[in-house]
């Protein structure tokens, strides 16, 4: 404001009259923001803005005010080609006539936003479109269209609204996806994916080198050669059309591919067919207000609009929420120090948490077990018929330890088979990858790096190999980079007891530590995973630090380690959520591996048994022990 009024009495002595109005309308939005509508009105009122009139008006909950004011504006923005203005009224006319509950209007123009969005992409280089999405545009999210669709759809309650709600979140979460891949690179795993790759750059640099030339173009005005603009225009209309048919070809060939170059949400239907007959998918989908959820089972979908505002945890910003939840030190035992920063294997830094402190903490951590579970599990938890429970979350719900979540007396994980899914897209995939179980163990320990020795997971990994009737155990200096890429192809179970380190800036340089060797720098990086070939792997675990974790930005980044291990090719990644204790993680890998090879169990229920008999022992009963661990991916 201070700034905004320094340049308008700067334009006023100077004469810039013409320039006044854009200050004026400037400062209207700094009164909008601060709550103080009566002077945004006296500003914007004889602004000839009807644009910031229209947000004025929907700030207000005046809808019908607001909505003449958007559709003002739109006219002119249409007659203009002003897309930028063109895609914010669109927005702004799905929240009036939501307001007003004309729900069928409503979806009609966050479609039309929603489609301007799609087509604005194509124009953008990969960098920009990292973040596109969850980008503003005068004031309104890109993301916003899509949540007003579900928002809208779920309040209307139309004949199949369930479905329709759920493919737009679907829909949101795959782009979001696509935007995080946009500028790494990706190898693919198959010569056939590699080329379906570079095509599809070669397609983005044309229709980017096209959009900018004609740009150029329109700057020249009637100084731009006769004619070239009407040429290129033709040129890009037959691009696109020519890529759209290569992305149809592509999805008719590979899904999956054609999953990281192109939105492809996933129907109910498709989901459903996929399903046993025991299975449920709880899958969310986080706004900035509201919590939905769909349950989904083979023959069943509900939906549900979860309000947030009733105690302590949902009143907070949810990000906020989880943060003060597990960011505090979690352990019940006084060898979990917090924070500890490790910088080589002899420089440890370490800041010991007092007992009382500990208590505290502790404390803490149950009474937001027991709110998330109110918050997120309760209104819907009655409807769940099954033992085994896969769960979709979304944005920073990925960061939840839902074995931990308690109704005060039971927590998930002794009621349900837990396995957690990236998004409902990927089920057709795991089911595809499924593999016999031949007890081939690949498996490496304790990798000589710059980081702690991992004491415990040597222990860990001799353990577990006992299991195999075939196996290879790599430890130390000979558990390398490339030996995990030379050796990954053949057997049915890899493991990794290593460090693990997500980037949350830079989600796909996260990845594993191992030891170096002559052609690799001893980090496995999730890029570098997308490229592997697992074809024959039944389960990955990756007994590390924060290997299940994903970057959370506007819609949900989910672009951690996970995604890249089921892509390469296995069905199952056993991940962890927080930096785990290695002793009690060597007892409970111990007693997974036996309940999953020797007694027959499902991976989930394996892994749920196991976490049990950590939570009966008093030296590990506190969730910081069993509940970082999540298996994501097949239920079976």
């Amino acid at each position: 404001m201070e700034y905004y009024q320094k340049a308008l009495q700067l334009k006023q002595e100077v004469g810039i009259a013409p320039h006044i109005t854009q200050v004026k309308v400037n400062i209207a939005d700094v009164y909008l923001k601060q709550g103080k509508f009566k002077k945004a009105y006296e500003l914007l009122e004889n602004s000839g803005s009807p644009f910031r009139l229209g947000m004025y008006y929907l700030l207000k909950k005046e809808y019908s005010n607001a909505r003449k004011q958007f559709s003002l504006s739109r006219v002119v923005c249409e007659e203009s080609n002003n897309l930028t203005l063109l895609l914010a009224n669109y927005t702004g006319l799905g929240f009036s006539f939501e307001g007003i509950k004309n729900y069928s209007k409503s979806r009609e123009y966050y479609q039309k936003a929603i489609d301007l969005i799609e087509k604005q992409r194509l124009t953008l280089q990969g960098a920009d479109r990292e973040t596109f999405l969850a980008g503003k545009v005068m004031g309104f999210s890109r993301l916003e269209p899509y949540e007003g669709m579900v928002r809208v759809l779920i309040k209307e309650g139309a004949s199949g609204y369930e479905k329709a709600a759920f493919s737009y979140a679907e829909r949101a979460k795959s782009r979001m996806f696509l935007e995080m891949l946009a500028t790494r690179g990706l190898k693919g795993r198959s010569p056939q994916d590699k080329e379906t790759l570079v095509k599809d750059r070669e397609f983005q640099q044309n229709l980017l080198a096209l959009n900018k030339r004609i740009s150029i173009l329109k700057e020249l005005g009637d100084k731009a050669p006769k004619g070239e603009q009407e040429d290129l225009e033709r040129e890009l209309e037959g691009t696109k059309s020519a890529y759209e048919r290569f992305i149809k070809e592509v999805k008719l060939k590979n899904k999956e591919i054609a999953s990281l170059i192109s939105v492809s949400p996933v129907s109910v239907e498709e989901v459903q067919s996929k399903l046993d007959e025991n299975v449920t998918v709880l899958e969310y989908y986080t706004t900035q207000k509201k919590t939905y959820a769909w349950l989904v089972t083979k023959d069943d979908i509900n939906a549900y609009e979860i309000e947030r505002g009733k105690n302590d945890t949902s009143s907070k910003d949810l990000q906020e929420a989880v943060d003060d939840w597990l960011i505090p030190n979690i352990s019940n035992n006084s060898r979990r120090p917090t924070p500890v920063i490790t910088l080589t294997s002899d420089e440890t830094y370490k800041i010991e948490t007092g007992k009382q402190e500990r208590e505290l903490n502790r404390k803490k951590f149950y009474k937001a077990a027991y709110d998330f579970y109110n918050l997120i599990i309760a209104p819907v938890v009655r409807d769940i018929k099954t033992e085994n429970l896969i769960i979709v979350p979304h944005g920073v719900l990925h960061k939840v330890p839902f074995a931990a979540l308690t109704d005060g007396n039971n927590c998930l994980i002794d009621k349900y088979n837990l396995s957690i899914l990236p998004a409902s897209s990927v089920i057709e995939y795991v089911v595809k990858k499924r593999n016999p179980n031949q007890k081939k163990l690949l498996a490496f320990a304790n990798p000589v790096t710059d980081y702690v020795p991992l004491g415990f997971s040597e222990i860990e990994v001799n353990n577990i190999a006992k299991l195999f009737s075939n196996k290879e155990v790599y430890s130390k200096d000979k558990a390398t980079e490339g030996i995990a890429k030379e050796k990954s192809t053949d057997p049915d179970v890899i493991h990794f007891a290593c460090h693990g380190e997500f980037n949350e800036r830079q989600p796909l340089q996260s990845g594993l530590l191992l030891a170096k060797d002559k052609d690799n720098d001893g980090y496995l990086q999730v890029h570098e995973i997308f490229g592997m070939n697992l074809e024959n792997a039944n389960l990955v675990t990756l007994s590390a630090c924060e290997t299940a974790l994903s970057k959370i930005q506007g819609g949900d980044d989910l672009v951690g380690l996970s995604r890249g291990f089921i892509y390469a090719g296995t069905p199952s990644i056993l991940a962890t959520l927080w930096n785990v204790d290695d002793r009690s993680t060597s007892i409970l890998m111990k007693h997974f591996y036996e309940n999953w090879q020797e007694k027959g169990m499902s991976k989930p229920e394996a892994l749920r048994q196991a976490q049990i008999t950590l939570k009966n022992m008093p030296d590990y009963k506190h969730p910081y022990y069993w509940a970082a661990f999540e298996m994501v991916g097949d239920w079976r």
